[in-house]
């Protein structure tokens, strides 16, 4: 997942690459698959995260936020944010990795 990239163009991808491969990004050296999100007003450095709460993961694009709705854990499965959250915490400020 390239964060540099619009909200819009994300978004688009996700959904392109659902159900089969998954949109890949990764965060603290482990791969996440991003399977629902929807865009939003607002910035920030490029992959860094903006919000945690039970709406959803805003994390910053090159343009708008993506807002994460359902995720999964490198042989997990998949599951809304809220429940992600609970077994693998994040919080504002951290940053997804940039290829």
């Amino acid at each position: 997942m390239d964060w540099r990239e619009s909200a819009v163009s994300v978004n688009r991808r996700v959904r392109a690459f659902n159900p089969s491969p998954g949109a890949d990004a990764r965060v603290r050296g482990l791969d996440l698959k991003i399977w629902r999100c929807a865009t939003a007003p607002g910035q920030g450095t490029p992959g860094e995260v903006l919000e945690v709460g039970r709406g959803g993961l805003c994390v910053a694009c090159g343009e708008g936020v993506l807002v994460v709705a359902e995720l999964q854990r490198s042989g997990g499965k998949r599951l809304p944010v809220a429940e992600f959250l609970r077994g693998f915490p994040l919080s504002e400020g951290e940053r997804f990795e940039i290829p």
